[in-house]
């Protein structure tokens, strides 16, 4: 009588369904879906704006739970808004952005910088000139016609991400839903409880979730200190396992932080090239790691990192690529 209780109660709640499905049907359903695809492109997947990460993943499928793990000020959020941004403003993807540690009033000066290509210092300390203004006040207009819903909510509990996040999906309908990040979330578990158990906790919930909403989740996590100065792993994913575990993708974000402060010294020198500009402004490389995909390759893409405008860009491939 308990066991029945307890199934009629998990499936009341949508963490647990009864309904199984024979082969027979599964398989054409999956052949169907699959020359849908075919003909008309998989329009499933939500890219990421950035063309050699998309082809390695097929764009973040629904369901999907993605993690984006790196030190602290290599650029996790920064790489975050920059497909956000390309989805929601650039192609009306809507997008669901959570923030535990920045003020969206913060996120959005990110975003106005990036898109308006103006330094984010003189936008934070507001000593713009005119030209800055115009170019503001046009991305200004290209952000209004966005579709991105941004909630900032320090140290929030998890049964409100959860609510909050069903309510995006029931109200926007949002594709895609990022969260800033695993390691400020209140799971709101006993605090006597060990912190990987916590984290535990988080993770099972935000893939749950995933599926639940049939939408990717991007869940932004720190890596260990481990990893500091070299290139990190799935085993440096902080505080618990299985964050790696649980995640169908993990993106590991790595800069060699003394190499670009050499390269810049000896480019001013003229020892060696200057880094390279793109858009008026240079650029630090950056090695995208896709350190796990469920059902797809993994590899090393090499991006750019444009500090003064917090985004991240794509390189042009070498010929060799």
């Amino acid at each position: 009588e308990s066991e029945r209780k307890m199934s009629e109660l998990q499936s009341s709640s949508g963490t647990f369904t009864d309904k199984y499905q024979e082969s027979s049907i599964l398989v054409n359903k999956t052949v169907d879906r699959l020359m849908e695809r075919a003909k008309h492109g998989n329009k499933d997947g939500v890219k990421s704006g950035f063309q050699q990460l998309d082809e390695m993943t097929g764009g973040f499928q629904p369901s999907e739970f993605i993690v984006i793990g790196a030190r602290p000020s290599v650029g996790k959020t920064a790489f975050a808004i920059s497909m956000a941004m390309d989805m929601a403003i650039h192609r009306k993807v809507p997008v669901g952005f959570f923030s535990a540690e920045m003020t969206s009033m913060a996120i959005m000066e990110r975003i106005l910088s990036a898109e308006a290509r103006v330094d984010s210092k003189r936008i934070r300390s507001a000593i713009l000139r005119s030209q800055d203004m115009v170019s503001i006040v046009d991305a200004a207009g290209r952000i209004y016609e966005g579709k991105l819903y941004i909630q900032d909510t320090p140290n929030i509990k998890l049964l409100d991400l959860r609510s909050q996040a069903r309510r995006m999906k029931r109200e926007r309908d949002i594709k895609i839903l990022f969260i800033d990040y695993i390691g400020l979330i209140n799971p709101e578990a006993n605090p006597n409880v060990p912190r990987h158990e916590q984290v535990a906790e988080i993770s099972r919930s935000l893939k749950a979730l995933s599926r639940e909403l049939q939408i990717p989740i991007v869940a932004l996590s720190q890596v260990s200190r481990d990893a500091e100065g070299k290139e990190p792993n799935l085993a440096n994913l902080r505080d618990s396992g299985s964050v790696e575990q649980d995640a169908d993708v993990v993106i590991l974000l790595h800069r060699d932080r003394l190499a670009d402060l050499s390269n810049t010294r000896e480019g001013k020198n003229g020892n060696e090239p200057s880094p390279q500009i793109i858009h008026g402004y240079p650029v630090q490389e950056t090695k995208v790691i896709l350190a796990k995909q469920r059902n797809g390759e993994t590899g090393i893409i090499t991006m750019g990192f444009q500090n003064q405008l917090v985004r991240f860009v794509e390189l042009e491939r070498s010929s060799g690529s």
